[in-house]
């Protein structure tokens, strides 16, 4: 009797398995569905195709910070030592 109820234990287990897999597969596909809506939804920021977004990089400053950089070089009124 033993080894039937383990078997019933491992079918029970093997069928919540399939019930989780397929709700996983479902959630899945939404999320594909939803994320091809928002690829052809300009509104959503980020959610453009490689390439249509533009060359971003050439129109932020080199620093990073939003400043221009700027060189301190002695002798030219940079208030350090030279």
């Amino acid at each position: 009797m033993e080894h039937e109820e383990r078997a019933d234990d491992l079918q029970r287990e093997a069928d919540q398995m399939e019930r989780e897999s397929k709700e996983l597969e479902e959630d899945i596909s939404q999320a594909k569905t939803d994320w091809e809506a928002k690829k052809s939804d300009s509104q959503v920021p980020g959610a453009l195709e490689e390439g249509e977004a533009g060359d971003t990089e050439s129109e932020t400053p080199g620093t990073g910070e939003g400043e221009p950089e700027q060189e301190n070089v002695a002798g030219e009124g940079g208030g350090g030592p030279a």
